[in-house]
């Protein structure tokens, strides 16, 4: 398990997932909104 090998606790785990995943969110917004501006364009 990840946990066990990082030694952390269920709060920081909690933490790293949830920051990893409004990381990827924000990612994903963004390419939607160019892919919007793109199609605009035309």
């Amino acid at each position: 398990m990840v946990a066990a090998s990082r030694d952390m606790s269920i709060d920081a785990l909690l933490k790293f997932y949830i920051g990893h995943g409004l990381r990827e969110d924000k990612a994903k917004l963004f390419s939607d909104r160019k892919s919007l501006h793109e199609k605009g364009d035309r």
